[in-house]
């Protein structure tokens, strides 16, 4: 198996977002094959996928609404 644990791409997204020196304008989680003995890859997947989206927004150092 190859690519990247999920752990390690959560630590990516992380430091990448806290770092403020780049700025992301996509992402795409791709290749994604559906296990036989439960939902464990899409699950980290969706995981991932919601860092991706949350990050910005919790480095931004706004509050909801505002």
């Amino acid at each position: 198996m190859g690519g990247l644990s999920h752990w390690g791409s959560v630590e990516l997204i992380e430091n990448l977002f806290a770092s403020g020196n780049c700025e992301v304008v996509g992402a795409d989680v791709n290749e994604i094959v559906p296990g036989t003995e439960g939902s464990l890859t899409e699950f980290s997947a969706a995981l991932i996928a919601t860092k991706i989206v949350a990050c910005p927004i919790a480095n931004s150092g706004s509050k909801i609404g505002e």
